[in-house]
């Protein structure tokens, strides 16, 4: 099949997870179950994968293979692929790296390209990619996206990275204040220096405590395993 070379440009940014009801209701917002896979490299190093995408057992399939320019451009090929196509490639899939599955949201927002990405390893934070007509445009964020830091330039968040090694998930909080917490106890997330309590409201995983464990331990309640060492 015919095959597309553009310059891409975008911009990365990790946020909070977002509430998924709102974006499933907005009229302007398409949702996709995706599942990208590596091949190895070519011989100039080149990022090469494959890409099942789509919903309710209707997909497409794509080959992407992609240079990097900048840290805010890529040159990328891409053509789409019969299914037997697809599953051929596959056959040369790099096999040090995992499977990436991720749920996709796309939508249009202040004359911007929004895609925000859910992944199954993570509970509280997203990534969401902003894709530029040029590189000074400026970026609107919608009121419910909740920025937290941008990753443009980290390269252990690009979905090549991810692949290969999973980051710990964000804390954008001062590690010695808890934030918001409640009396009866709930599930608990380790994370590094931190205990992280986690409950689900509409579904939606919600971080309700954070606080290091070599803070100010006056401020840990008494649900918490901390409190016992």
């Amino acid at each position: 099949m015919a095959q597309i070379t553009k310059i891409e440009i975008e911009r990365r940014f990790l946020i909070e997870y977002p509430d998924l009801t709102v974006l499933e209701n907005m009229p302007n917002c398409d949702k996709a179950e995706i599942i990208q896979t590596y091949l190895k490299s070519g011989p100039d190093d080149a990022e090469i994968r494959v890409r099942q995408r789509g919903k309710d057992g209707y997909y497409i399939f794509t080959e992407t293979i992609k240079k990097r320019v900048s840290d805010i451009k890529r040159l990328e090929t891409e053509r789409r692929l019969t299914q037997t196509e697809y599953l051929t490639l596959l056959m040369n899939a790099d096999t040090e790296l995992k499977q990436i599955r991720k749920t996709r949201y796309c939508l249009s927002f202040a004359d911007q390209y929004l895609e925000i990405d859910i992944y199954p390893f993570w509970m509280t934070q997203a990534i969401l990619e902003v894709e530029l007509s040029d590189e000074d445009q400026k970026i609107v964020f919608p009121d419910f996206i909740k920025y937290i830091t941008e990753i443009t330039s980290d390269m252990k968040y690009t979905n090549r990275a991810l692949a290969e090694n999973i980051p710990e998930e964000h804390c954008n909080h001062c590690p010695h204040c808890l934030y918001e917490w409640f009396q009866e106890p709930g599930d608990f997330i380790y994370q590094s220096d931190r205990y992280c309590k986690i409950f689900k409201e509409n579904g939606k995983p919600k971080l309700l405590a954070s606080w290091c464990t070599t803070g100010d331990r006056t401020k840990i309640p008494n649900w918490c395993p901390l409190k016992k060492q």
